[in-house]
């Protein structure tokens, strides 16, 4: 463990490594109360979308260290869900290696949102921007 010290803040570095992934701590802010901000390495890596901005179809690709259940969902800036009129939430197997699923997102409407991917371990998130 490294431990950094500046005159105005404390900044701390270690590694912990988990069964199925490895998490960094990236830091610690004192802002009305303790903050420890994590930032993991682990189980799903490499996570793209691919048109931005998209239109109609949005192509998912990452890579999954283990074999698991997966669930897909897209929040709006302001957190909240897509409607499942527009976007239902997905649930999924991944095998370990590279993964890839083609959405259809033609109902949902022009702006920019958050797409979260969580299996058993871990949530990770990527931008998504809708155009029309």
């Amino acid at each position: 463990m490294r431990l950094i010290v500046a005159p105005t803040t404390l900044a701390l570095q270690m590694s912990i490594t988990a069964i199925y992934a490895t998490f960094r701590l990236t830091g610690v802010a004192r802002a009305g109360g303790l903050r420890l901000i994590i930032v993991s390495l682990g189980t799903i890596t490499n996570l793209t979308l691919r048109p931005i901005p998209a239109s109609s179809q949005v192509t998912l690709e990452f890579n999954s260290a283990l074999a698991d259940m997966c669930s897909l969902y897209i929040l709006n800036v302001f957190g909240n869900s897509v409607d499942n009129s527009l976007f239902a939430e997905q649930r999924f197997s991944v095998g370990v290696g590279t993964q890839s699923k083609t959405l259809d997102i033609s109902r949902i409407p022009a702006g920019t949102y958050f797409l979260h991917l969580r299996n058993s371990r871990e949530l990770v998130s990527t931008r998504l921007v809708i155009t029309r």
